[in-house]
């Protein structure tokens, strides 16, 4: 047995002391958790991160224009052929175009001409209202037209120089039946051409 103040006992002592100072603490932590004074350890929250989702814009590809090919327009037909009169003379001049005859049913046309005699002159039908008449190597783009009329003729047009060529036309009231023919210079008249226009 130890005798009382030896170093056994005082050993003894201080481990009651701390086990009963560890147990006190122990105590006293669980009942401050379960009172909900003791501090909780702080809970991360994850924040979540916005997915960046990737947008793929389609750019339409601009597709080349193919401009439209031109279409040539049809070239005309030539005007349909009556006749074709004269002796091919050429430097001659139409300075008169007259009505002749006064008729209800017909009307004359003399295309008057200065010179030795006939040019080359072809008569044409661009189409059922019009007559047209070329002289050849003939000039007279200056010759009077206007008070030219009657049943069968609507106008005389201005005549037209085409290189060396005359045109003048003739606009009908309707379709007509044409007859010509040329005179020779006689009597005091120069050589001419005569179209007697009919009604149909």
């Amino acid at each position: 047995m130890a005798a009382p103040g030896s170093p056994g006992r005082s050993d003894t002592a201080v481990r009651l002391a701390v086990g009963l100072g560890a147990a006190g603490c122990v105590l006293l932590a669980a009942l401050l958790y379960e009172s909900g004074l003791f501090p909780s350890r702080p809970t991360a929250s994850a924040s979540p991160r916005a997915s960046a989702s990737a947008t793929v814009s389609h750019r339409a590809t601009p597709q080349p224009t193919v401009a439209p090919s031109a279409v040539p327009s049809p070239t005309p037909p030539p005007p349909a052929v009556l006749a074709t009169l004269g002796q091919g003379v050429t430097g001659e001049s139409v300075f008169r175009i007259r009505p002749g005859t006064a008729n209800p049913t017909w009307t004359r046309l003399v295309f008057d001409l200065t010179g030795r005699g006939l040019p080359t002159m072809v008569i044409a039908q661009p189409d059922a209202l019009h007559l047209q008449v070329t002289f050849r190597d003939t000039s007279g783009a200056g010759v009077p037209v206007s008070g030219i009329h009657s049943r069968q003729v609507l106008r005389v047009e201005p005549a037209v120089q085409q290189g060396p060529d005359l045109v003048i036309t003739v606009d009908l009231t309707a379709p007509m039946r044409l007859v010509d023919f040329t005179l020779p210079p006689e009597q005091g008249y120069a050589p001419r051409l005569v179209l007697d226009i009919h009604s149909t």
